[in-house]
């Protein structure tokens, strides 16, 4: 399985405009993704549908909002997943939903910090590489490449201005990006 991966810090500003010409070119649908009690299909048509796009969850992208898009007119299919102490929980991933493509927006967890994000496939087709293709050609022609993130322009700003730019705020300073100019 090939997977193709892009990471970047944006906040809201820097990242709507992009993700919204993506859904103006390709008809999707959202689905928040992970291990979930109840089984749901809920999506949204949109990211401007999503309470509180652009402000991450959490201070570490692992427990940040993840969503798998694809195409409107595929049905989405979710996995039952056996638990050893009983029961079961529901996977929402792309594990068989192999026509999508995943973003992590990450943006402003709090003042003085912005969390990453990420977009990436897992399952190679002509949806999920044209979708990447589009949106990571669209990050790199507007977002400054520091290390192995694309840093948005207000994103770098803030940087600029002594933000933290991590993956964990927990983690010591010494993992944040670091401006190379």
């Amino acid at each position: 399985m090939t997977s193709k991966q892009v990471l970047f810090f944006a906040t809201k500003s820097d990242i709507e405009n992009i993700i919204m010409d993506i859904e103006a070119s390709y008809p999707i649908k959202y689905y928040e993704m992970g291990l979930f009690d109840t089984r749901s299909d809920k999506y949204f048509d949109s990211v401007a549908e999503i309470p509180d796009f652009g402000t991450p969850r959490s201070g570490d992208w692992n427990r940040d909002l993840r969503l798998m898009a694809m195409p409107k007119n595929l049905s989405m299919i979710i996995r039952d997943i056996d638990q050893k102490k009983g029961g079961v929980k529901y996977a929402v991933d792309p594990v068989l939903n192999h026509i999508s493509i995943c973003f992590q927006f990450g943006g402003i967890y709090k003042e003085g910090v912005i969390i990453a994000g990420s977009c990436f496939t897992t399952n190679p087709n002509e949806f999920s590489l044209e979708v990447f293709k589009d949106f990571s050609s669209k990050i790199r022609k507007s977002f400054k490449k520091i290390d192995k993130f694309y840093v948005g322009p207000d994103a770098e700003e803030k940087l600029r201005d002594g933000w933290r730019l991590v993956q964990n705020e927990g983690f010591a300073k010494g993992y944040d990006l670091i401006s190379k100019s």
